[in-house]
């Protein structure tokens, strides 16, 4: 109820500070005007805030690849860890997972704080869900995840032969050095 009554005969009638409906529901609100040569009238209305749909803003690691338009990070095989969170636009304690939006980690997996871990070469597309709450509803959003393939660092140790008019033998047993990312 708010009760805009002036201290004086002849004061300006201000508001007092601003009400605050922030959750959802239905809330009446009365306002009364009091003045000298008035009966008092109470003027009631009800403001309704209803449940809304949010979005989920993501943020990846400092230093990460990630183009902002198509929501998307580039990496390489046997790239470190990373991470790229969520967080709900609207209400940020809305609890937030991640998971492989095919259920198959062949490209990475994540976890549940948001650190992705590749496994493998290709494309995945990474889900991330908020939480409903009292006052918004569930929310979804997806990135692309483009795992490059590596190169790896090996060398085959030259081998040299003489000619002999014969096929050459021995060749498999050339020595391969060196590691696969």
């Amino acid at each position: 109820t708010y009760d805009p009554t002036p201290d004086e005969p002849g004061d300006e009638q201000t508001s007092p500070s601003p009400l605050s409906f922030t959750d959802v529901g239905t809330y009446q609100v009365t306002v009364t005007l009091k003045a000298d040569n008035y009966t008092a009238a109470p003027v009631t209305c009800t403001l309704t805030i209803t449940k809304t749909d949010q979005s989920i803003v993501l943020t990846p690691e400092e230093g990460t690849d990630w183009t902002v338009e198509q929501q998307s990070i580039t990496k390489n095989l046997g790239d470190a860890d990373f991470y790229v969170t969520g967080q709900g636009a609207l209400d940020k304690g809305a609890a937030v997972s991640y998971s492989v939006a095919d259920g198959e980690p062949d490209v990475a997996s994540v976890s549940g704080n948001g650190t992705v871990h590749i496994v493998g070469a290709g494309t995945e597309v990474i889900r991330v869900s908020a939480a409903e709450t009292d006052n918004v509803n569930a929310a979804e959003t997806t990135y692309t995840l483009t795992v490059n393939q590596a190169e790896p660092g090996l060398t085959l140790a030259p081998q040299e032969f003489s000619y002999s008019g014969k096929a050459v033998e021995g060749y498999e047993n050339a020595v391969l050095s060196g590691e696969l990312p």
